[in-house]
């Protein structure tokens, strides 16, 4: 019927909604951070955050949330993701 077809069609969105929200990458490194952060840094130390990939400006920016102090940041990505870049950030030339 009808009626069973949208009770289909509503669960399977659902589902795809679900599935979608699961494989962020920024959500992923966000709660991995939550539930096991990295050891402090010593006062004097500086961190380096390297993130490669498709994902990797979506994980970098959210790496960055979770780092204190001095830091330098760089994505390796393919030259056709495009992405929103921070303030301070530049893009590089392509390899």
């Amino acid at each position: 019927t009808e009626q069973a077809l949208d009770i289909k069609r509503t669960d399977a969105k659902a589902i795809f909604a679900e599935a979608v929200a699961a494989a962020d990458p920024a959500l992923a490194l966000r709660n991995k951070l939550i539930t096991a952060p990295s050891p402090p840094r010593k006062k004097a130390g500086r961190s380096i955050v390297i993130a490669v990939g498709k994902a990797a400006p979506a994980m970098l920016r959210e790496a960055l949330r979770h780092i204190r102090g001095g830091h330098t940041a760089i994505a390796v990505t393919q030259s056709d993701i495009r992405s929103r870049t921070k303030t301070g950030c530049r893009r590089g030339a392509r390899l």
